[in-house]
């Protein structure tokens, strides 16, 4: 696989991975006020996004966008 392949390939990951993350904060609910367990960092924090269908939970740093340099 070439370098520029790799690229396309992580830009791609990248790109599912942002969408991903709007899907589940576009379907969930704030808050703000309970020390809860991220699913996917595991760790307690109090500013978290619960999903209305599936009550999963994300904290604020595991749904933010990710950005690669041009």
């Amino acid at each position: 696989m070439t370098h520029q392949n790799k690229s396309i390939e992580q830009s791609e990951n990248i790109a599912q991975i942002n969408r991903n993350n709007r899907s589940f904060i576009n379907n969930s609910i704030f808050d703000n006020d309970n020390k809860l367990l991220c699913i996917q960092c595991n760790k307690h924090s109090k500013q978290n996004y619960i999903n209305k269908y599936s009550n999963k939970i994300k904290c604020k740093e595991c749904t933010k966008q990710i950005e690669i340099p041009i």
